[in-house]
């Protein structure tokens, strides 16, 4: 099942406990991206928290907040699917003309 904003702090854990290794061996791209929403919604619930400055959940923000942009990259890197592969960014047009 997809995570959701409906689901608990500890299918949102159990989800990047399960897909932490998407990177290795046996692990992919559908993996890679079940981590990534596990880590959004951590890094979203966790905001409030982060504001009051307690220092283990900052500290704890941040270790995911790099976990999640190192696994955005990967998805990136091998994803036919990505965002990130093969889009135009930018048309120049120059005398009306393509």
């Amino acid at each position: 099942m997809p995570l959701t904003s409906n689901s608990t702090d500890a299918e949102v854990q159990a989800a990047m406990d399960d897909s932490v290794g998407y990177d290795l061996p046996g692990g992919g791209v559908a993996m890679c991206a079940e981590y990534i929403s596990a880590c959004r919604i951590r890094i979203s619930r966790m905001a409030g928290d982060v504001s009051k400055g307690d220092a283990r959940v900052v500290n704890q923000y941040q270790r995911i907040q790099a976990e999640l942009e190192k696994a955005l990259a990967w998805f990136g890197a091998n994803s036919s699917t990505s965002h990130s592969r093969g889009v135009c960014r930018q048309i120049a047009v120059r005398s009306g003309r393509w």
